[in-house]
């Protein structure tokens, strides 16, 4: 994908993703070429793979509880697994977060393959290799 017109930006991984997310949330023309540099940098194995409406959904999500929830990306057998990790289980999160999915599967036709866990869970399971982590 050409840089042309796409302006300098830091490589600290923090600038990168408010620059990307401003740019998504404003739907702007640069996301694209940001987004495929935020991940090359920080994500090689999601460059090319994660499209800038997945990553808009993923920004979403995590603007839901931005301090307790992290999101993982797994890739297995050709599909994409979306990993939601809470701290606690959060019911009313949970509604939110699965309305926002419906909405991007209605929006878009592509199903979101939605695995919603705990931290504590998660420790007792085998460490899922995510492509992506926000």
């Amino acid at each position: 994908m050409p840089d042309i017109n796409v302006p300098a930006v830091s490589f600290s991984r923090e600038d990168l993703l408010h620059q990307l997310s401003a740019a998504c949330l404003a739907d702007n023309a640069q996301a694209a070429a940001l987004l495929s540099r935020y991940l090359s940098a920080f994500y090689p194995k999601a460059d090319g793979k994660l499209t800038l409406n997945e990553f808009g959904l993923l920004l979403k999500l995590k603007q839901l509880a931005p301090d307790t929830l992290r999101l993982g990306l797994k890739c297995r057998h050709g599909a994409y697994e979306l990993w939601i990790i809470c701290n606690t289980k959060d019911y009313a999160l949970l509604e939110q977060a699965s309305a926002l999915m419906a909405d991007y599967e209605r929006r878009t036709k592509t199903a979101v393959n939605g695995i919603w866990v705990t931290e504590e869970r998660l420790q007792n399971i085998p460490q899922p290799r995510f492509i992506f982590t926000l």
